[in-house]
């Protein structure tokens, strides 16, 4: 093959691949490691795998399911109320008063741990987000309904704290 047609092929092979991977960024991303973790396969064999699987959120949630298995508990616990919150993104503060942690280094080892997992983002320095597929993986999981008001609660406090002292 000439370079021209090798060139294609790539590209060809890393358009299906994304294509099987719904454009979803973290189904790619996932596929991604797998090819990494892979060093002799090719991006068109790592398509034609994701081909005969049915590549999709099974993907996905077969690698969130094994980075939550590594977590500490207390950490699974953190992701798990973490996905209630009801915003777009939360603080350190908001995850330590969702957690119960007296300290914030606390909370913030712990937010440490989830980012390196790719288990939630910090799109601005102290504010966290999660992916959507993410969110839904960890809020599926079951939680105790006392835990979940417990959560809600400790938040609620704090969020009605912070607002009386802005108020002041």
């Amino acid at each position: 093959l000439g370079e021209g047609q090798a060139a294609r092929r790539i590209e060809a092979a890393i358009a299906s691949v994304v294509r099987l991977c719904g454009y979803v960024p973290l189904e790619i991303q996932v596929a991604g490691r797998r090819l990494r973790g892979h060093r002799a396969w090719s991006i068109s064999d790592l398509a034609a795998r994701l081909r005969d699987s049915g590549s999709g959120d099974r993907g996905v949630t077969s690698a969130l399911a094994l980075s939550y298995r590594y977590l500490m508990p207390d950490q699974q616990r953190l992701l798990r109320w973490l996905a209630l919150h009801p915003g777009d993104s939360f603080s350190s503060f908001a995850a330590a008063a969702i957690a119960g942690d007296a300290s914030p280094t606390v909370t913030e080892r712990a937010l440490d741990t989830l980012h390196d997992l790719h288990l939630i983002e910090e799109p601005v320095s102290g504010r966290f987000t999660f992916h959507d597929l993410v969110r839904e993986f960890a809020a599926s999981l079951a939680e105790p309904e006392q835990e979940r008001r417990g959560a809600m609660g400790r938040l609620l406090d704090y969020y009605l704290c912070l607002a009386d002292q802005a108020d002041r």
